[in-house]
């Protein structure tokens, strides 16, 4: 929407400044399209910031980094997951797999156990960014533990970085860019 300096000054506006009325209008046409403007802002964003993903260690090297899931009993949902993982994004960077399986309770007197068909989606899960780790639970530790279990970031790798993901989430093409901007600029 165009508007001109004289078509102002004959409306006037609320306080006689011409300029006014012309920020009136634009802050209206900004709220009433907001979710296009703020899409808007982000992508300009994050084009701005892309020049710092591949930086890596000071070496020039890749930065390492590591995903780690947290499931149980939900072989679908962990499908889809390493699903989407696969065909994300990495650029030049080594990320390897940690999927930890924790047992589910056994009832009645049964000892805890691994859901087979859990073992057998994660067994089967390729992937080729990296090196794949599964760690069973014998027992069942509970997702608390699971989580604060998961990394440990006093004994990780020089400048590894790591995502700890729930088997019921999905992650976009892009979720690793995204993730290493955020780290490398916090």
């Amino acid at each position: 929407m165009m508007f001109s300096r004289r078509r102002l000054r004959k409306t006037g506006s609320r306080d006689g400044r011409p300029w006014s009325k012309l920020w009136e209008r634009a802050w209206s046409w900004m709220r009433s399209r907001s979710s296009f403007v703020w899409l808007a802002l982000s992508v300009l964003f994050l084009l701005l910031l892309l020049a710092g993903v591949g930086r890596g260690s000071d070496d020039g090297s890749a930065q390492p980094g590591r995903i780690i899931v947290l499931t149980q009993k939900r072989s679908e949902s962990l499908r889809r997951l390493l699903n989407s993982l696969q065909e994300a994004r990495y650029g030049n960077s080594r990320v390897e797999l940690d999927i930890h399986i924790d047992a589910i309770k056994g009832g009645g007197g049964e000892p805890d156990s691994v859901d087979s068909e859990v073992r057998s989606v994660a067994e089967d899960a390729f992937w080729p960014y990296g090196k794949k780790t599964l760690i069973f639970e014998e027992s069942n530790v509970g997702l608390e533990e699971s989580w604060i279990n998961a990394w440990d970031a006093k004994n990780a790798r020089g400048d590894e970085v790591a995502v700890i993901l729930e088997d019921d989430l999905e992650v976009s093409k892009d979720f690793f860019t995204w993730f290493k901007l955020a780290h490398y600029h916090h």
